[in-house]
Formats: C-alpha cells, structure tokens, sequence
C-alpha cells in the first residue's frame, strides 16, 4: 500500500491554544504588505531521496514540511513530495543525501543540449503527425517562433499544435507555415528536463518519411532545435505500405487448412479510383485458383495456369483494398509467391507487396523462437518452467487463454498487481477493465509474457504438432507487475514501487526471475541509480535479474539503465533473417544497443531472438491499434526489439531453475553465459564485438544441462557495493588516441564502435567460461586506471564528479526525464531507432528497420 505519513491529529488539552494561535496568524497575515499576501504558493515536486535511513528521512522531510509518498523496501529510500524551499532546507539538515526529481532533471553538465534526435510518428489512422524533443540543457526555454512545412499532397492543415496548444489551424493547400508563437507577450515554455511535442494534423498523409517534413523552432536564446530527418533509407520508412506511391505493403495471412489466403493493405490517400483490370499471380502448385474475391467482391473464378489479366469492371478502391484467394490444391506459404497489380482507369497502377517472408499462420502455428534456441528439446524432455515464478514489470498483461492456462490446460498460478492501484488513476492509466479485471492497454506487457510462458503447443506449417510449445517456459508462474501505462510510460517511483512488490511476494510466488523490458539513458553511475541499487537487493535476495540492453544501437557505450548494472544479464538482439530454419544467416540487429558501460563492464552478456517475433496481443492494445500492419492473424503481433530477446532469456533461466532449482543468480548467469554460441564467420573470427554480442547467442537446450559454476561476477563484492564501502569498474577501456575500445589483458578484442555489418577486426579470438568479462575491478581509494580510460575525453576523477568534460551532478545525481520508454523507447512501440542500419533489405518491423544482409554468412558456434 502507499505509505502517506501525515500530522493529523493533537491532543484536546491543546485544542483551544492551537485554536488561539491560528488566529493570532490570520491576524498577523492581515498586516503583511499586499505582496506578500498574494504570492503564489510554490509548485510541487516528487522527488526520489536516498543515501540514509528511511526513518531518518522521513523523519526530515515533515520537518521541512513536505509530504511523503512511499518508503521503499528495496532501498534505503522514500518518494516525497516538497518544494523548492523545503528542498533546500531537506538538504541543509541533511546534506550527503542523493535527491532524484521523479519526472526528470537536467544535467549540470554543460554539455547538456537538446535531444531533437527523436524521427516522426505518423498516426494514419487520424491523418496525425508527431514529433517530440526533450529539453536536457538546465534552464527553462521559450519558444518564440516556429517554421514548418509539409507535403502540398498532404492538404488542408486542421491544426498545429505545440505541447498542446493551437498555434495555427485551417490552412488550406499550402506545404508549410511559419509564424510568431508569441501571444499577449508569453511564448511556450519548456522547462528544464522536459519535452515538447508538436503535433500536425492534415486532411490525409501523402508521404511517410521524415525528410519531407521540416519543423524549426526558434527559442527565445536565438538557438533552434530541429527535426532531425533521416535519410530515406533509414528508420522513417517504419510504413512500408505508403513509402512508395506505387507500392503498399501487408501481411499475407493464410489459412492452411481451407487452402486460402487473405491479403489486406490501406492506400495513402482517400481517392476514389476506378480498377480497370487486375494482374494476378500466384504459384501453379496451388492449383486452379477456384474464387477471387476483392473488397468482398468476386472477380473471377476457376483459373488456372499461376497467373492472370483480368477485367477490373470499374469497381470503386480507395481506402484499403482486400484480396482473397482459395485455391484447390496446397497453398505456399511464401510471400514472395504471389503479386496482385491494379491498373485503375486513369492510368496509374497500385501493386500490392509484402512486409515481410515470415508465413502467416493461423491458431495453431510455430512462433519459432522456442526452436532458434533448442528450447524445443528441452520440452520434449518434460522441462517446461514448471512451479518457477517470473515477474514481470512492464504494462501489464491481458489473461489471455494461453496465459491463464499451463501445457495441461491445467489453470496456472497467475498474479496481478498494479502500482497505479495506490493512486486511484484507473481512468488515466487503465489498469483495469468494466470487470475490475487487470488489463494491457499498450500491449507490450501481454507480449512479453507470451514469449515467456505461451501454452499453446507448436505445430508444423502443414497442422502436424512438434512436442514443443510456443512460450519458451510454458508452465512458469507468470506474477504480472503493472508499471508502465497504456501510452508505455512510467517514472523511476513506480517502477521503483513495483521491484518492491516484487521483493514482498517472492516467496508467495516462487519468484526466481524478474523480466524487465525496458531501458533508460544513464545519468549517473551505476552504483547511484536507484532503480539499479534496488535491482542489486533483488540478486542478493535470490532472484535472477534479467534486462534489456536497449534499443539505441548500434554504436558503442548505448546501454541503458538498468541493463548497465554489472550483477544483472543484460540482453542484445538478433534476428534470423526471415529463416528460422537457417542460423547460418542471423545476425546482430543494428538496433540492439551495444556496450562498454561507463564504468567499462562489457555488455550486453548474451544475445537472443528479437527481430520480429511473434506474440500474443489484444487487437484494442494502443500498439495494435497504432501499427494494424504488423497483426499476425489471430491475436498474434510482430514485434522487434531488445525487450522481446530479454523475454526469450528469462524464459530460458526458468527452464533451468525448473530443472535446478538450487542455482542462485550467479549460477544463472555463469551458465547462460558459457553455454552461448559465438557468431563467427567463415575463417573463425568474431562475426562482432564481444561489445555488440557478449558472450553470443543463447542456447536453451545447453543452459539447462550446463554444469559450470563461479564464473561469474568475479571480483565483484555485492555487499560492498551495497552498503557503498566499494565500487567498481569494468575490464573495458578506450585508447584515448585511437578511439577503440578493448578490453585489458585481452589481444583481439578491439572495437571501433562502429557498426560494420559483421566484417570482422584482425585478430579475432574466442573466449571460456564467460570470466574474461565478467571480472570486476575493485575501486578503491580512487585509484582507477593507468593504461586508458573509460571513455573518450573523460576521466575519471578522484572524487567521480567529471564525466567527459562536464560536471555530472551537484548535490545529488540527477537525471534528465523519468519518463523512461518515451526517453530510451525500450519498448518496440512506435519509436524509429535512429541510429539502425539498412543492409540493403527493406525488412520493416515494429521498431524501424531491421538491419539485413543477403551477404550475411556468419555460423554460430559453441565456445572453444
């Protein structure tokens, strides 16, 4: 429950003289000089405080006046919420304590700038487009004027809004605006360590890339913050179906069983076109083409021969077309087999494509992740979670059938909780339905859990069962912690809240794994972070920690919070390149975020699944709704990112408590980590950077029956780090004239941080058990480094406060918005990674572009 503490009551022997005293106050208020009356109260903050006793702080914070949230287990630590004035005398009386803003505060650093590196959000749906920037300098900003064009197909201008406010509207046929925010002298204020978002809305969207739009706001220090728009090659082309006007693009879906598919894509625009004929193909192996029916019209029947011209009869497109097709014999399941052109009467021509060459399936189906990692063998040997607790912290979870059953079809220990039941926000954050029953409404949270514990079996592309299942550990105890909201957003204090829950009920749940999906930028070092501090508690209470490496790849040092923790497992990305069936072609996606941390620990520690994988996801989740192209039929969803490869390994470490359950974390760690496969190429060299896939690709089948032990966390003292008698660094440095990092007493392992498609650097070498960079080295007396440093142009000082040429913090280590999925976007929503590569193949997926080579030919191999 929340913990409020308040003064609300006194003795009645004191009553009268309380009473007499508050009069005696209103009647010296009356005096005050007429100013004074009428000054404003201060405004309200939350703030995260730690760095003594909770008693203790509690205790100051009342004096000061303020009032306290919460008082966390997990740290020594209290969410409270004072003023600027009560702040300062909190800090007087106690003057070593460390104080975080929930909502985000600025660097001190002057190197803090504007983040505007964010790309476009397009919302077909409502003809919408979004951009946001987020203010990182330390002083509040106006904007006092903005410049911004558009597409002229985009036509009439509804409206312009920023951060809410209507600064134009009804602007009819023009392709840009640029006009004076200013209004009765006030302009629009950002304040420090916040974000604006401008949002256009148009008639309809004629193009889906961000180097069409232009947005320039001028702020009142004359600097400009800008959208920074990507190459058309890069991230903004997410909308495959609209990025070329002559192409739209969509799943197939297939239903095997009734030798049918059914094909449906929305057009760009809204014009009503007249179909003068139809060019059809499909494979001659499916037979005679018995009905084809477009926008729930027949258009012919009984053809034969594959392909075929046919007489379009005038019929009306203009929003979406839909396409079925039965056929008598067989239907392929590849996309590539089949092509539908329109050729409308004037002139121009529609071909319909697909998003991708995964074939679409229906109930019964593979999601083909359990048999990427040869977790697949270890069902068929009657491993499957059974009895293991995995809690999850992320936006919560719909019940769906497979979740609220077991491989049995046995009802299975499930447990809900929500952090936004203590704030009674339910109409805000949906943390329940009518029913009072618990709810997704992002999305994201159902499809992590699905990854972890889907019941349902697997079968073959022809209706034949595996043995397997498509949840990598289907009978685990699934333990749903609510902290993200139906937009995916959350601050520091309610994940903080939901790790407490989960530390409260581990024995209730058997909880041995904590998956968390998400990812923050750093602001301080990994010792100082809260939610890392807690995180530590959590590994030392006996549960395995797992995290996302983040989705800000692929150069080097992009690891967020909390996947920067050294204790914990942190997990990269990789995809499988459209062939499930072939590990020959996988790859690292230029995604997936790659390390050294800050403080030189290598990460991510392993690498797993996360390109495109499918999961369970209710159709009226805000992701579904946003992004219908990547429905996968059947309540099943497309998506990408380090969150679902996270997902994959927590299922993994359930399999192996379930089959071990004495293993401690540590245990967990050494075996997932000296079990993986190494991507190497052809002549045994490293495919990447132990920076971009750490120890390699998980293997499930290997993790359950490895034996190793102590290879991990080496050199590292979790009590110390605790109670703050010790800190530590990592193996990892950067040459401060080359600019590589590499790793110390390690010959082949340098890394310019670039991501080069797999080309290999000289001298690559494999690596045993993990330890190399598992080891930690301890910080004592400041003493950190003689042969290079942590990163480039920085040092670290004896006291730690510089950070490449800048103050860190004062006072207390502050961080730049605790809004985390929308400032790091962990969650493969709608956020276009804007640092992703394109190898040549347009595979477009959740997230942005999945970086894809057809001259990939790196082969995962067992360590040597």
């Amino acid at each position: 429950m929340e913990s409020k503490v308040m003064l609300t009551g006194y003795p009645l022997k004191g009553l009268l003289l309380s009473l007499m005293l508050g009069l005696s106050l209103v009647v010296a208020a009356t005096l005050m000089n007429q100013e004074s009356a009428s000054a404003e109260p201060l405004p309200l903050n939350d703030y995260i405080i730690h760095g003594a006793s909770s008693k203790t702080l509690e205790k100051h914070v009342l004096e000061a006046g303020g009032e306290v949230l919460h008082r966390f287990m997990a740290i020594e630590g209290i969410a409270a919420r004072l003023d600027l004035q009560q702040l300062e005398s909190l800090k007087k009386s106690l003057p070593l304590i460390r104080v975080f803003e929930d909502q985000g505060l600025s660097l001190s650093s002057a190197q803090a700038v504007w983040d505007d590196s964010k790309p476009l959000k397009f919302k077909k749906k409502n003809n919408k487009v979004k951009w946001t920037a987020t203010n990182f300098t330390d002083e509040t900003r106006i904007i006092e004027s903005a410049s911004i064009s558009w597409p002229y197909a985009n036509g009439e201008v509804k409206k312009i809004k920023i951060n809410g406010k209507a600064i134009a509207k009804n602007l009819k046929d023009v392709s840009g605006w640029s006009g004076d925010t200013l209004k009765k002298g006030k302009g629009i204020k950002i304040k420090a360590g916040k974000r604006l978002k401008v949002e256009l809305n148009f008639e309809k969207i004629s193009s889906f890339q961000d180097t069409d739009y232009t947005i320039d706001l001028t702020l009142d220090d004359g600097s400009v913050v800008t959208l920074q728009s990507k190459a058309s090659n890069d991230q903004s082309e997410t909308f495959a179906q609209v990025s070329n006007s002559n192409v739209v693009s969509s799943p197939i879906h297939y239903a095997v069983k009734s030798k049918s598919l059914e094909w449906k894509v929305d057009l760009p625009d809204n014009t009503k076109r007249f179909a003068q004929s139809y060019f059809i193909e499909w494979p001659e192996t499916n037979g005679v083409l018995e009905k084809l029916v477009i926008n729930d019209e027949e258009v012919a029947k009984k053809i034969a021969g594959g392909s075929a011209t046919l007489n379009g009869n005038a019929q009306v497109i203009s929003q979406s077309i839909k396409v079925k097709m039965e056929f008598k014999d067989k239907v392929s399941i590849d996309d590539g087999d089949y092509g539908v052109v329109i050729v409308f009467a004037d002139g121009s021509k529609q071909a319909l494509t697909t998003t991708n060459s995964l074939p679409k399936q229906d109930k019964k189906r593979d999601t083909f992740v359990s048999t990427i990692i040869g977790a697949d063998e270890v069902h068929k040997q009657g491993i499957t979670g059974l009895g293991v607790g995995v809690a999850i912290i992320d936006s919560g979870m719909d019940l769906r059938k497979q979740l609220a059953v077991d491989s049995n079809k046995n009802e299975r220990l499930v447990a809900f909780h929500s952090v936004f039941d203590q704030e009674n926000i339910f109409s805000d954050k949906q943390s329940k339905d009518d029913k009072g029953e618990y709810i997704d409404g992002n999305g994201h949270g159902t499809h992590v859990a699905s990854i972890i514990g889907n019941s349902d079996e697997t079968y073959e592309l022809l209706g034949k069962k595996t043995g397997a299942f498509n949840g990598v550990a289907p009978d685990v105890n699934l333990i749903a912690v609510q902290a993200f909201d139906d937009k995916g957003r959350s601050s520091y204090k309610d994940v903080l809240l939901a790790i407490d829950y989960v530390l409260e009920n581990k024995d209730l749940y058997n909880i041995r794994v904590l998956n968390l999906s998400f990812s923050a930028l750093p602001r301080s070092f990994y010792w100082d972070d809260p939610i890392n501090q807690a995180l530590m508690r959590l590994w030392d209470a006996g549960i395995t920690v797992i995290a996302a490496a983040g989705n800000r790849g692929p150069e080097a040092m992009t690891i967020g919070v909390p996947g920067n923790n050294p204790y914990i497992i942190t997990v990269g990305a990789v995809s499988d390149n459209y062939t499930p069936n072939n590990g020959n072609d996988d790859f690292v996606t230029s995604f997936s975020s790659a390390g050294p941390t800050y403080e030189g620990f290598i990460k991510p520690e392993l690498v797993a699944p996360g390109g495109h994988i499918q999961g369970l996801m209710d159709d009226k989740a805000g992701l579904f709704v946003d992004y219908p192209m990547y429905d996968d039929n059947n309540d099943y969803f497309l998506l990408s990112g380090t969150s679902q490869a996270t997902a994959v390994a927590s299922g993994v470490a359930a399999l192996m408590l379930s089959h071990s359950p004495d293993l401690t974390p540590n245990d967990i760690k050494c075996r997932l980590m000296s079990s993986t496969k190494v991507a190497v190429t052809g002549d045994n060299k490293l495919a990447y950077s132990v920076f971009q896939q750490g120890a390699g690709m998980i293997n499930a089948q290997a993790a359950v029956n490895n034996q190793n032990s102590g290879c991990a966390n080496g050199g590292l003292d979790l009590a110390k780090d605790l109670d703050g008698t010790g800190h530590y660094v990592g193996p990892a440095r950067q040459d401060e004239v080359t600019g590589e990092f590499y790793v110390l007493e390690a010959e082949g392992l340098e890394w310019n941080g670039v991501y080069n498609d797999g080309v290999l650097w000289a001298n690559g070498v494999l690596w045993a058990n993990g330890v190399l960079w598992a080891n930690g080295v301890l910080w004592a007396n400041n003493e950190v480094m003689a042969d290079g440093v942590l990163w480039a142009n920085g040092v670290l000082w004896a006291n730690g406060v510089l950070w490449a040429n800048g103050v860190l913090w004062a006072n207390g280590v502050l961080w730049a918005n605790g809004d985390l999925p929308e400032t790091q976007n962990v969650w493969s929503k709608d956020e276009q990674w804007n640092r992703a590569k394109n190898w040549g193949q347009e595979n477009y997926f959740d997230a942005g572009i999945e970086a894809a080579s057809a001259d990939i030919s790196n082969v995962w191999v067992d360590q040597q």
